[in-house]
Order: C-alpha cells, then structure tokens, then sequence
C-alpha cells in the first residue's frame, strides 16, 4: 500500500471485527506463561478464539499465513514487542503489548490494568496507529546478499576493536558526502526513543513517515542527524572498517559486513499496525512519563 502523505493514516476496528486473538510470549518466562493461560482463560470466557504462540515461533514476513488474527497481544518488554513486530512486518495485524519489562515504552498496557484495558477492546474496539518500518537490502559484489526488515533502527557500527567506520552517503541519485564515525544509526519514528536518541538523535512523532539518520561520534566532520522522508532511498557504501563491522537490526540481529558493501534502506509507511486504547497516555505524556522531557517548572 503506497500513503505519499506526510503522517500515517489512522483506522478504527470495531468489536464486532475481533473474534480471533493472538497470544504471544516468551516460553521460556514463567510469568509470561502463567499470565497467557490467564489471559486465555478471559477471553474464552468472553466468547473470543485464542491461539497462543512463541516469539520466535514464525520467520519474518511467514507469520499467520494459514489464520490470520484480530488481535495480537505481546506479554513482554520493549525488547520482545520490537522482535514480534519484526515478524509482522507488512501483515496489517495489529499489535498490542502488555508490558512485562522495565521501560514499556512501546506497550499500550500496564499490566496492572490489563483487564481494564482488554473489556474497552471488547466493548468499544480500538484504534491502530499505522508506523513505518525499514526495508533493508545490502549488496556484496553486485549481487543481493542479505535483506529484511527492522523495527525501531539499523545501525552499521563497529565490534569489539576501538576503529572508526568509513561510508560514503547517498539519498537517491545524489551523493551527500562521506562520514567517519564510530558508527551510523538510521532509525524510524517508533525507533528514535532508544539508541538514536542516546547518540544525539531527534525524537519524532510515531505517525511520520520519515527516517533519521545520525552519526555515533563523528571524527573530524561536522555531520549533524538528518530526517529524511521515506520515499528517499538511502544508500550507505562501506570505504574501510576493517574485519569487525556490522549491520545490527533492533539491536537484535547482527549481521558482517565488508569494505565495498552496499547497504540501502527505504521507509515502509503503513508497515506496522500498533492498536491504540481510548484513554490511554498519548505519546508526549509518555515522554515525560519516561524521562525524555522534563515537566515545566510550576
């Protein structure tokens, strides 16, 4: 689906459209086992099919090819919700995390409230926030040696040796110039709260269809982060690195990359569906809930 628009679209899904729901959890979690019975439990009882799944348990882009889900429900962290988004990439399945972990950023729902939150689902449906997500492709001797998709960033940084990273920028047909640095973060919107940010990035609304990209201590250059719209392909050529230079997708997946690699990464508007609760903290609440802005002094 192609949206040239600067913002995501924002779509409502009645109750009466949810009949089937997906549980997804880390198996090897106690708690997260224990409350997915619990949840099942629930919504059985409220007359909902439910189908509980592992986190790993489908390969990116092969998810519910047989029974697709109104509803899928992540018991976990930020870590676990970006790894299952991964997979649902371009499913049009909406997600909605319960939050198990420590920051919850990308969760819609404290687990103190779950069953709260899950009756307004029932009686009054929800909302989903279409995000972007990368498309990634990298070439090695013209020929296509890797691709997939990232979530929150991709980053091209360095391992274990202290050795800048060389690469020369493109966005589109046009050259930007080159950079040395410890490494390159480029990042969607619902990505840019984590590393980037940490690196000097900007914080951008989820509902943009934009990119950032921006440097990890740049070395004798004046690169400052850029925003980029998502119809711009941006193109990375490795000029040196040395042996321990990587291409790591939401800081999950890492991947070796060589001297003359080509990396290209292009936004993927309405790629990801996040279901959004009524009543919920809206997302510059939740910037002050986390810390990333401070309360204006009364």
């Amino acid at each position: 689906m192609k949206n040239n628009q600067s913002t995501q679209p924002t779509t409502m899904i009645n109750k009466d459209q949810i009949s089937l729901v997906c549980l997804v959890l880390k198996r090897s979690n106690s708690k997260a086992a224990d409350l997915g019975e619990q949840f099942k439990n629930w919504f059985v009882k409220h007359g909902i099919d439910v189908v509980m799944i592992g986190e790993n348990q489908y390969s990116e882009g092969k998810a519910f090819e047989e029974k697709r889900p109104d509803l899928c429900i992540i018991l976990g962290g930020d870590g676990t919700i970006v790894s299952v988004a991964r997979r649902l990439v371009k499913s049009q399945i909406p997600l909605l995390g319960v939050n198990l972990g420590r920051v919850g950023f990308l969760a819609e729902t404290p687990l103190s409230s779950w069953e709260y939150d899950f009756e307004r689902i029932l009686n009054k449906g929800f909302n989903i926030e279409w995000r972007l997500a990368l498309s990634i492709k990298v070439e090695r001797k013209n020929k296509l040696f890797f691709s997939g998709f990232a979530v929150n960033d991709a980053v091209i940084g360095r391992g274990a040796l202290a050795r800048l990273v060389s690469l020369d920028l493109c966005v589109g047909d046009e050259c930007v110039g080159a950079v040395r640095a410890d490494g390159l973060i480029i990042a969607t919107p619902t990505g840019v709260s984590g590393y980037s940010v940490s690196a000097g990035g900007p914080l951008i609304l989820p509902s943009l269809n934009v990119i950032s990209v921006t440097p990890i201590c740049p070395f004798l250059c004046n690169f400052k982060s850029l925003v980029l719209g998502h119809e711009s392909a941006f193109t990375l050529s490795v000029r040196e690195g040395g042996p321990d230079l990587f291409l790591t997708r939401d800081g999950q997946d890492m991947l070796p990359l060589k001297v003359g690699d080509s990396i290209t990464i292009k936004g993927l508007p309405n790629a990801l569906a996040f279901a959004k609760i009524e009543g919920r903290s809206s997302y510059f609440a939740r910037l002050q809930q986390k810390g990333f802005i401070g309360l204006a002094p009364s």
